[in-house]
């Protein structure tokens, strides 16, 4: 029997069978100029979703940072999961390589999903660019593909979203405490003094080992392109 090719993606939600094992990815640091790019793919069978349904389980944004943390700890620890994250240091060299940001996170959405999809899988990946990214990126995978703006009203959608989340608020953490200058989110005046902090610290020739450096932010704070 022929493998069958990742289907096309649906412009809508399409209805989940009780019985179909449904995995959701989804990325975190993408508008945010200083930390790490985190994709995180979570694999959620019907009996998870029954029960994280009463965990809270929500658009990562729409929690705080305690409660992401705790969240994303509690469903690392009950689903199966991969998370892709790169630091700024091995961001910018394959930002660079890839020439576009869509790419590259079409590579990392692939590799999460790769790491825990499996035959018969419903895929669902909050969609970022055109489908047919992520389409010839899965097309040799006995899956059903779906990509949908909004995807975190899927339930895998916002659990691998959190893990996502969780994962990017450590990496922020571990990123300050290694040079000593607390990182913010985001990309507004806050950063940008974070990053000026920096660059009075270690000079502009490090700032690329705590900023993704294709952001307008370099210019604002003096760190060149």
């Amino acid at each position: 029997k022929a493998k069958a090719k990742a289907k096309k993606s649906a412009p809508a939600p399409q209805p989940v069978a009780p019985d179909t094992v449904t995995v959701g990815s989804d990325e975190c640091g993408k508008g945010d100029f200083l930390g790490p790019l985190v994709v995180c793919a979570a694999r959620m069978t019907p009996e998870d979703a029954a029960e994280l349904l009463g965990a809270g389980v929500m658009d990562s944004k729409a929690l705080d940072d305690k409660k992401a943390l705790a969240l994303g700890a509690y469903l690392r620890e009950r689903l199966e999961h991969c998370v892709v994250r790169l630091d700024p240091a091995e961001y910018n060299p394959r930002w660079r390589a890839s020439g576009n940001l869509n790419e590259l996170l079409g590579d990392m959405h692939a590799e999460a999903l790769r790491s825990v999809t499996q035959s018969g899988d419903h895929v669902i990946i909050d969609k970022f660019a055109r489908e047919e990214l992520m389409e010839t990126r899965l097309d040799d995978l006995e899956i059903s593909l779906l990509q949908r703006t909004k995807g975190e009203e899927e339930l895998c959608v916002a659990a691998a979203s959190i893990i996502a989340r969780e994962a990017f608020l450590v990496g922020m953490d571990e990123l300050s405490s290694e040079w000593g200058v607390k990182l913010r989110k985001g990309a507004g005046p806050p950063a940008d003094e974070a990053a000026r902090e920096f660059l009075r610290s270690f000079g502009a020739d490090r700032l690329s080992e705590v900023a993704k450096i294709h952001f307008k932010n370099m210019q604002r704070v003096g760190g060149g392109a």
